[in-house]
This record gives structure tokens, sequence and C-alpha cells, in this order.
């Protein structure tokens, strides 16, 4: 009877574990890189990212920077620039996924 206790209060709880799933699914998700450009990055680089105060950020433009660079430069800085580091809002996450989305083609 014990046993049999215990195999049922295990089965009564499993839904309760599957609850607890879509939150962790959630954390996991990937930042929206593109709401993320609008946020912080457009007011400078134009909203298709054409270029404002700030160059151009398509990826024909972005070849000396190159892929490997650009979390660093999103992150800290450009010295003698007007573009300012984001490390101290956005987590690497957020970084790297605005580091794809300027090298994904319009």
């Amino acid at each position: 009877m014990r046993f049999t206790a215990h195999w049922l209060i295990l089965l009564l709880s499993l839904p309760l574990v599957s609850l607890a799933k879509p939150a962790k699914e959630a954390a996991r998700t990937a930042p929206d890189a593109r709401q993320l450009y609008a946020t912080h990055c457009a007011v400078c680089h134009g909203p298709q990212r054409l270029g404002l105060s700030g160059p151009a950020l398509l990826p024909e433009n972005l070849k000396r920077l190159g892929r490997k660079r650009a979390p660093k430069v999103i992150a800290e800085g450009r010295p003698a620039t007007q573009m300012q580091g984001f490390a101290g809002k956005l987590d690497a996450r957020q970084i790297a996924a605005l580091a794809d989305y300027i090298f994904t083609p319009p």
C-alpha cells in the first residue's frame, strides 16, 4: 500500500513539472534583434540601416569590421567616434543577436 501511494504522488506531480517547462523555454528564446536595433541603434544608423549620423550597417559596408569583431564593437564602442558601448545596457546574447542582425541582408 505504501509503495502504491508513492507512485500515485509521483504520477500526480508530473503535470506540475510539465508546466514549468515553458518558462525555461522562454528564457532560451533568442532576443528580438530587430526590436533591439530599433531601440538602441536606429537613432544613429537609421531605421533601414542605411546610416544617419553613424555609418550604414549592411553586410557589404561591414567587411572591414568583420563578423567576429562586431560584438566587441557593439559592447565597447569605438574610440574617437560617436559609437558608444552597450555592454551596460545589453547582455551578451542581445549583443550577439545584434551582430548577427547587422550582418544579415535586409
